[in-house]
């Protein structure tokens, strides 16, 4: 395919400029000080004997979805690594990645850096997580060796229309690489088939089996205390053009609700302090969480503009409505909520996920407003009935609560591909 490899020569010639645009992105803390040498293939840590199994996941969301079968991965199987590429994503590591699992930066995809890579960690297997297709990655690890299976598959509307009008040929090349794609649903193997993919198997959503994050108790007991007998709503992963819509929100609810509290958590945290001149220019008593403020008696608007302590926020809310939906950026994920029996409400885009709001919608376990006038409707009438949120709460919990499963068949559907790797390592050894 031409497009691949003019892909791979542009690569090669970026290649000598690419130290230069990771001290810009160290700078911006986009990388890490200490260990920003992963990203141009340079191992850390000592590669273990034995046939090893790599798992790449782009970033938090995509490595919270797969802890689970991470988990059971390092049970079977002696030798795990795992790759990521943010900062964020790798305090996750640190914090949740299973006893003996190894996690490193994943290079950039530059020839020089993924050949070093391989050359010195020479994985079995590489497990790309959703839709993880770099192309050097892929076609230098076939080059040594390496087999590859999707997991957790999906391809949203968007992607497959874009995939099939302006690259159909690059994208039947890359799934090309993949001896198996393992997709959250019917819809998404279809998808995966029609551009090229050889074969597919649905196994359900892993993000339905990953387990919630565990909020620090003292701190959910402090908030509690902090935020008793208010009404609380959470506008979570907030996109630009949405924070204004819930400081008008809270404006017009606060007139029936004087005591409501809105915590904001905008998607992207470095907004937060936009986010926060934002309400003081409209009034409101604003407080932030990375500064290290909490919410008290007379803080209205709150900005948790921090990493992974959604669980924490999602604790206290009576309401959560999903961000990313007001504007057509496809909505965020609501399974976190769900799983803690929230209230949820989301705008009319949520196509990155669909097939989860479809579950939910069909379990009235979510309500859709087309804008923010409905919301305070919607949000005036639910906080006027405990009853109602409970048992919305509940709808949405069974709902989640039903498509769980989806890491014993991915296990079942990987077991002859690991075993057929490790047994071809070992008698090769």
């Amino acid at each position: 395919v031409i497009l691949m490899f003019v892909y791979r020569m542009v690569a090669v010639l970026i290649t000598p400029f690419m130290p230069v645009v990771l001290l810009w992105r160290l700078r911006k803390g986009k990388e890490d000080a200490v260990r920003w040498h992963e990203r141009r293939g340079w191992p850390s840590v000592k590669r273990p004997d034995g046939p090893l199994i790599w798992v790449h996941a782009a970033s938090v969301g995509e490595l919270n979805s797969i802890m689970p079968l991470i988990a059971r991965l390092s049970t079977k199987y002696p030798s795990v690594l795992v790759t990521t590429g943010t900062v964020t994503s790798a305090k996750v590591a640190a914090e949740r990645l299973p006893q003996g699992v190894l996690h490193h930066y994943v290079p950039v995809d530059c020839p020089r850096y993924v050949k070093r890579f391989f050359a010195y960690w020479r994985p079995n297997f590489g497990l790309m997580v959703e839709s993880e297709l770099w192309p050097n990655l892929l076609y230098y690890g076939r080059k040594n060796a390496c087999h590859f299976v999707l997991v957790n598959g999906r391809m949203s509307s968007r992607s497959f229309a874009r995939w099939k009008k302006r690259a159909g040929g690059v994208i039947r090349a890359l799934l090309q690489y993949f001896d198996v794609c393992l997709c959250q649903s019917e819809r998404d193997a279809e998808r995966f088939i029609q551009l090229g993919c050889n074969r597919t198997i649905t196994v359900g959503n892993l993000k339905y089996d990953a387990q919630l994050p565990v909020p620090d108790e003292q701190l959910v007991k402090q908030l509690q205390l902090l935020t008793n007998k208010r009404p609380i709503i959470v506008a979570a992963s907030t996109h630009s053009g949405e924070d204004a819509l819930f400081l008008a929100a809270h404006k017009a609810l606060s007139a029936i609700y004087p005591a409501l509290l809105t915590i904001i958590i905008p998607r992207h945290p470095g907004r937060g302090i936009e986010i926060g001149q934002l309400a003081a220019k409209s009034a409101f008593y604003t407080s932030l969480r990375s500064r290290g403020d909490v919410p008290n008696g007379v803080c209205q608007i709150y900005i948790a503009d921090t990493i992974g302590e959604m669980s924490l926020f999602y604790s206290l809310a009576h309401i959560v409505f999903m961000g990313g939906s007001f504007v057509p950026h496809g909505g965020q994920n609501p399974i976190e909520a769900a799983q803690l029996k929230k209230t949820i409400l989301v705008g009319p885009h949520t196509q990155n996920f669909i097939e989860i709001y479809n579950i939910l919608e069909s379990h009235n376990g979510v309500r859709r407003v087309k804008n923010i006038e409905e919301f305070v409707l919607a949000a005036k009438s639910l906080l006027s009935s405990v009853t109602q949120m409970e048992l919305m709460g509940q709808q949405a919990f069974d709902a989640v609560n039903s498509q769980i499963g989806a890491v014993d068949r991915t296990i079942q559907a990987l077991e002859p591909y690991l075993l057929d790797c490790v047994v071809t390592q070992d008698y090769a050894k």
